[in-house]
């Protein structure tokens, strides 16, 4: 799949907390694990998780500071947890968008995003 939409800024994301370890994560995230993307949910993240937080992105990629959701020393930095707040997540802005490889110097988005890795 191919979209190719210019996206405002992109997101970078780290596992920064995993209350009781990845057994207690339906998804198994671990501490460390990254994702890179710009719109579409990322592989490997949980769907849940990301329906949970795509509000707080809508806002974001609209300039909003991530300050009006928590209070946090960055405007484009912001900690979220799950629904089930067993995995906590920190949420980067990257103006502008990141360029995705092969894409002739232009951000495009891919199917599930841009990466995904663990540290």
């Amino acid at each position: 799949m191919r979209i190719s939409f210019d996206e405002p800024c992109s997101f970078e994301a780290e596992v920064v907390s995993v209350r009781g370890g990845p057994e207690n994560c339906r998804c198994g995230h671990e501490v460390g694990d990254r994702y890179s993307f710009a719109y579409a949910t990322p592989e490997g993240l949980c769907g849940e998780f990301y329906h949970h937080i795509y509000p707080v992105l809508h806002a974001l990629r609209n300039e909003a500071p991530a300050t009006n959701f928590r209070p946090y020393s960055s405007p484009d930095e912001v900690l979220l947890y799950c629904p089930s707040r067993v995995v906590e997540l920190r949420i980067k802005v990257i103006k502008p968008a990141a360029v995705w490889p092969g894409a002739g110097g232009e951000a495009r988005v891919g199917g599930s995003g841009l990466s995904n890795s663990s540290a």
